[in-house]
């Protein structure tokens, strides 16, 4: 792993895309613009060994940093001499000033201070490796055989000399770290050098709801595979199941969860609650009119790191299908656009097959 993913492992994914738009930035318009991650690029390009503490402390500073840059434009703003003068002198802001506002009929504003204006960003969707870890799903190292139990044991009684019935954990299992989701997203550089935190916002939720809906995919579709010939009740349902239904939970896709709403279930609706008592879990990913009856706790996840690279010089095609002759390349360089590219590690591994309900539509 070389020192830019070892950087980029250690960061937010808000921080991750701020840093890699900073990346297409000259030096001195990256500091103006995200002044808190100037030690972090200094870190990316200097021969500096990077490690999860460096990091840690290159951001705290950063931070300091940024607070000291806000508070002198603050104070050139509003024309106080006073603390530009004590900064010159002693290095210390003692006093920060508030931002000038924009008063009057003044058209010169920055973008997020015009009045009356909502960035509508995507809803962020967790992911269900991340709600199954919620409710009790072991997260387990990946590359490692783990002792597991499938169902309970139970003890029997046993008449004098008779045989003792044995059993042993499983070891047949293990999570991969090499499970790789990945999409590239393309956004124009005006957008992301002039745009301020609702820019990252939005692209943090778009870069962030790809790579979970991708996992999700792969969950349901072991789900899928795992749950076999589906049952038309609840009662059949709880009959055919073979984990612990105390540690249970019900995944399925919002418009399914929306139609179990009832005068008796109440608690459902498309944002999740609770069905039977048991926690529902909206999931984009599922099929419609499906409900997946899971054992939490004997669902082994891995929940790895996400990275978000940028390019804005390579020639990309985008579409879901690249083998298409008809497809064109997009050139980054002469578009003036920055593509992302994320990249999510993750795993799922089902000890207890789950249960597939088919409800009506």
């Amino acid at each position: 792993m070389n020192k830019q993913q070892i950087i980029v492992r250690n960061l937010s994914t808000a921080n991750q895309v701020r840093f890699a738009i900073a990346g297409g930035l000259t030096g001195e318009i990256a500091d103006q613009k995200f002044p808190d991650l100037k030690y972090v690029k200094q870190l990316a390009e200097g021969g500096r060994e990077a490690t999860a503490e460096v990091i840690e402390r290159a951001l705290k500073d950063g931070q300091e940093h940024a607070a000291t840059v806000k508070a002198l434009t603050s104070a050139t703003r509003a024309g106080d001499f006073a603390v530009l003068e004590a900064y010159s002198k002693t290095g210390v802001i003692k006093a920060a000033v508030a931002p000038a506002s924009v008063v009057g009929n003044s058209a010169i504003v920055y973008p997020g201070q015009q009045p009356g204006v909502t960035p509508l960003a995507p809803q962020v969707t967790r992911s269900l490796i991340a709600m199954l870890k919620d409710y009790g799903a072991p997260t387990l190292p990946p590359m490692k055989r783990c002792l597991t139990q499938p169902a309970n044991l139970s003890a029997v009684e046993m008449e004098e000399g008779a045989t003792v019935p044995g059993a042993a954990p499983g070891t047949a299992f293990l999570l991969s770290d090499s499970r790789r989701f990945g999409l590239l997203v393309v956004f124009s550089d005006e957008l992301l050098h002039f745009g301020g935190d609702e820019v990252i916002t939005f692209v943090d939720a778009v870069l962030t709801n790809a790579a979970n809906n991708a996992v999700d995919t792969a969950a349901i579709n072991a789900m899928v595979a795992a749950a076999g010939n589906h049952v038309t009740s609840v009662n059949a349902a709880f009959d055919a199941f073979q984990g612990d239904l105390r540690s249970a939970v019900w995944a399925a896709s919002p418009d399914t969860l929306g139609k179990l709403r009832s005068a008796q279930e109440r608690d459902v609706s498309p944002r999740g609650g609770s069905f039977y008592g048991l926690p529902a879990l909206p999931v984009l990913a599922a099929p419609a009119n499906t409900l997946f009856l899971v054992d939490a706790t004997r669902t082994a996840v891995y929940d790895g790191p996400m990275e978000i690279l940028r390019s804005n010089e390579a020639s990309v095609v985008l579409d879901s299908d690249p083998a298409s002759s008809a497809l064109k390349a997009t050139n980054l360089f002469q578009e003036h656009k920055t593509a992302f590219k994320v990249d999510k590690y993750a795993d799922l591994h089902l000890m207890t097959a789950p249960v597939a309900v088919t409800v009506s539509a």
